[in-house]
């Protein structure tokens, strides 16, 4: 055989052996397929993991162990399902309260191949199956089990081994006892307990043990564990050197969670700058809220410019921090309201439009605000749609500002003075527009210094030969988590910048420095950065040759929505094995916000076979958060009245309102949080309609309706969402109690009486709503006055009469007469004046004979004629009885 026979031989053999490897495998691929799908994920908590002896090279502790040990509460996260391949992301929380660490966990359910091993089998295994194909490890049953509250159908697997265990340069026997429950349908562990013991020469020199549990999952539906998110209102934050600005925080309890969060704030970009967090520490009920307020104090010699300042809520091991946007500019606030731009400065081709949100902001003010913006030169048009916005006290409107340049516009700098008039007077604010001509001209850049993005970085590598190596500029980015681009200084066309790269498990990080021109395209910006204003059709730089941007859509980043400029390219890249080097198509995707120019993400993936061999990679560098203020499509809610009171049993409504923001149209989908109806018991709050239709910068309209039965203060949190994108509004409902049921006790307030004389008056007893008790009356009167009541007590309504008699000793005033009326639990006390006056001396005199009292002076008389005449008729008789 000569050599050329044996070129020809070789390749041929190598693939041979290789389609050897590989056949058991593909042959019984369709048994094994994963029960995960992407977005899924599953923490572990009840940790316990021990090791003796601790921090021993010779003999290290095993994976389940070590990857166990110190740990609080280990996440997985569904990143990548294709085929029997399963790609995880894994977080790990430790209980000195520092960051997650996480790593990547990848493999295959069919083989067993990678390091998901005891973390995921299949899906719906059973009985007698093995848990790998080849594993000769066996389900010896399925049961019923319930984990988080559900029943499910679970494999259990008990293993017992003994084998041989690396010590040091040799080997000693290891024992170790598996047992542990997978969730049927998904695969999933649900819960390990693992213990370990190394033998050496007769003698025992380690030992060890592993437990953990499923504590929380969306793998099977169960109920989210309880957690907070911060809300900021207003935002961005805009400011002046010298001066303060202020925002609102709110911690909102999310899934029932009820705690102390802990706020705090530092301020990115300047250490002459202060911020204040009051009060730093709220307590947050469940499905309630907190309210705190920041405070930045700006220096005098701090440069205008564009910031941030960092929020963090802490509870325990719950974090979360906002990235708040913050404007140091000039602008004069008006009596009662501010005006501000985002963004102050922008970039305009001729013959074209470009659009800034203007935020009007209250201060105590309430009232309309009517807008004006007029240019510094001729070229430019500007027009605020609406023109008038009605503010209430801390409220902030929006309007969209939309700019344009004509064909003939000159090329530089223009700026537009943005007025707003009230009742109380005016405030204004100022935007610099650059007009370029994109054809000819220049690129300029659309960023800022200060400008700065945060990106997740995961990469995912699968292969069915471990001897394929990884293409290079994939294991670039392997042991990378995060990064982040800050834009230094930007001078002409010219751009500076700082790109941090984090590494897995915080070992460190990178910083490289940015630095080229968006014009030409020539320096070391690598496309991080590129001018900004560009449009679909426009080359990425000022050169026929750049590639052009295939479109402009409007894609969600960061919590927003941006318009994005799209690069879709295909270049190839090198695929090693066995010495065979393979040429692979890869797809590269960019996106761009079209504003400013920055990265958002940039997603590089490939798929290749080659004779025997198969391999996928991708690589995911996606922003997650950052400072720059979006311009593009957005929609607000906001709701009216925002705080309204109610009795129990009564019902009450909202409206809510929805306003499109920079020419936003499309269906925005309405929910609640409904936690709050368990503490409270009412029936579930109701949305009318549940969603709604936005047009272009037009509003929309929803009621929320809801009944309440227990007294509270209750904030029910309605979340808009559209595109991926939710906007959320809490209202606050304050429900009272009903008083108790009670009457009224009425008539007349004043009598009066002459002195030995008798009069009366009438009161009126009236039941309120409910009221069915017998109502007992009293009475107290001063000395010399006598109260009779007709009746002392009543059920339902009714009149007492009330006679007042004033003896003829009492002397002339004005007394005081107390009815007190006792029903139910309710007492009701009513005074009545009684005004005593004596009768006039001639009318005394006139009515006396020789001087006595009339009444005993005709008795008298009336006396002696009946003696009279009793004596004549005894002495008549008398008489009579004599004669003969």
């Amino acid at each position: 055989m000569d050599k050329q026979d044996f070129k020809v031989l070789v390749p041929i053999l190598v693939t041979i052996i290789l389609l050897q490897t590989i056949t058991p495998s593909l042959a019984a691929e369709s048994t094994y397929i994963p029960g995960v799908q992407p977005g899924q994920w599953a923490t572990y908590g009840q940790i316990s993991a021990s090791w003796y002896p601790p921090n021993n090279s010779t003999y290290p502790d095993p994976p389940l162990i070590g990857d166990l040990q110190s740990v609080d509460r280990t996440t997985l996260a569904v990143i990548n399902v294709q085929g029997a391949y399963v790609t995880f992301n894994r977080y790990r929380s430790y209980g000195n309260d520092t960051s997650p660490v996480s790593d990547s966990l990848w493999g295959d359910v069919q083989t067993g191949e990678g390091n998901l091993t005891r973390w995921l089998v299949a899906g719906n295994l059973t009985t007698g199956d093995e848990t790998y194909l080849g594993s000769g490890e066996n389900f010896s049953s399925t049961i019923s089990r319930t984990y988080l509250g559900v029943a499910r159908s679970v494999n259990p697997l008990n293993i017992t081994q003994t084998y041989q265990y690396p010590v040091g340069n040799t080997t000693g026997t290891a024992r170790s006892k598996l047992n542990a429950f997978y969730d049927q349908t998904s695969g999933m562990l649900l819960e390990l307990h693992f213990v370990f013991d190394l033998t050496f020469q007769g003698a025992d020199i380690a030992y060890g043990s592993a437990n953990t549990v499923i504590v929380d999952s969306d793998i099977f539906g169960v109920t989210p564990t309880p957690d907070f998110y911060l809300y900021l209102s207003p935002v961005p934050i805009v400011t002046a050197p010298g001066a303060k600005g202020t925002t609102r925080v709110f911690p909102i309890s999310q899934n029932g969670f009820t705690g102390t969060v802990n706020l705090s704030a530092d301020f990115l970009g300047s250490s002459q700058v202060v911020t204040t967090v009051t009060p730093s520490s709220i307590l947050v009920a469940s499905s309630g809220s907190g309210n705190a307020t920041l405070t930045i104090s700006v220096a005098s010699s701090v440069p205008s410019g564009y910031y941030s300042v960092n929020v963090t809520g802490t509870s325990g091991s719950i974090s979360h921090s906002v990235l708040v946007p913050v404007q140091i500019i000039g602008s004069t606030v008006g009596p009662g309201f501010s005006i501000y731009a985002y963004p102050a400065y922008l970039t305009i081709p001729q013959s074209s439009k470009v659009s800034s949100l203007l935020a009007i902001s209250s201060v105590n003010f309430t009232g309309s605000v009517t807008l004006f913006a007029e240019s510094s030169l001729a070229g430019i048009s500007a027009t605020p749609q609406p023109n008038s916005v009605t503010l209430n006290p801390g409220g902030t409107e929006y309007s969209t500002l939309s700019i344009s340049a004509t064909s003939s516009t000159n090329l530089g700098l223009y700026t537009l003075n943005i007025t707003g008039f009230a009742s109380t007077g005016h405030s204004s604010t100022t935007i610099t527009v650059q007009v370029t001509n994109t054809s000819n001209g220049s690129y300029e850049p659309g960023v800022h210094p200060g400008d700065i993005v945060n990106y997740n970085v995961t990469t995912y590598w699968l292969t069915n030969l471990s001897a394929i190596s990884k293409p290079a500029y994939l294991d670039n980015y392997g042991n990378i988590t995060a990064a982040q681009l800050a834009v230094l200084s930007v001078v002409g066309t010219t751009v500076t910048a700082n790109l941090t790269w984090t590494f897995t498990n915080n070992t460190g990080s990178r910083v490289d420095s940015l630095s080229g021109d968006v014009n030409s395209g020539v320096g070391t910006l690598d496309l991080w950065i590129i001018a900004g204003g560009l449009h679909a059709g426009d080359p990425l730089f000022n050169s026929l040759a750049a590639p052009r941007i295939n479109m402009t859509i409007i894609k969600a980043y960061a919590g927003s929505f941006h318009n994005v400029n799209l690069l879709n390219i295909t270049r190839t890249v090198l695929v090693t094995s066995q010495g065979i080097t393979v040429p692979v198509n890869a797809q590269v995707s960019w996106y761009w916000d079209a504003t400013t120019g920055l990265l958002l993400e940039q997603y590089q993936s490939f798929d290749a076979t080659y004779g025997p061999f198969s391999a996928k990679g991708s690589i995911d560098i996606l922003a997650t958060r950052t400072n720059i203020v979006t311009t593009g499509p957005d929609f607000a809610i906001s709701a009216d009245p925002s705080s309204t009171s109610l009795q129990t049993g009564e019902s009450a409504s909202s409206t809510l309102k929805l306003t499109s923001v920079n020419n936003f149209s499309g269906t925005v989908g309405l929910s609640l949080n409904n936690a709050f109806c368990a503490a409270i018991g009412c029936p579930h709050p109701s949305l009318a309609p549940a969603s709604v239709n936005l047009a272009s910068n037009g509003t929309a309209t929803s009621s929320l309706t809801f009944t309440a039965t227990t007294p509270g203060t209750y904030d029910i949190t309605v979340n808009a969402t559209s595109m991926g994108i939710t906007r959320t509004v809490t209202v606050e409902f304050k429900v009272n109690a009903l008083p108790p049921p009670d009457f009224s006790l009425t008539g007349t307030v004043s009598l009066s009486i002459k002195v030995g004389k008798t009069d009366s008056i009438t009161l009126n007893i009236s039941p309120g709503i409910g009221f069915t008790s017998q109502v007992s009356l009293t009475v107290t009167a001063p000395n010399g006055i006598t109260v009779q009541l007709s009746q002392s007590s009543l059920t339902g309504q009714g009149i007492i009469h009330m006679t007042v008699t004033a003896s003829n000793d009492l002397s002339p005033g004005t007394y005081t007469v107390t009815i007190t009326a006792k029903g139910g639990s309710q007492t009701h006390t009513k005074a009545i004046t009684v005004t005593v006056t004596s009768i006039p001396s001639g009318s005394q005199s006139s009515g006396l004979i020789l001087g006595l009292d009339p009444m005993l002076v005709y008795s008298l008389i009336g006396a002696i004629a009946a003696i009279t005449i009793a004596v004549a008729i005894l002495t008549f008789r008398l008489r009579k009885s004599r004669t003969p």
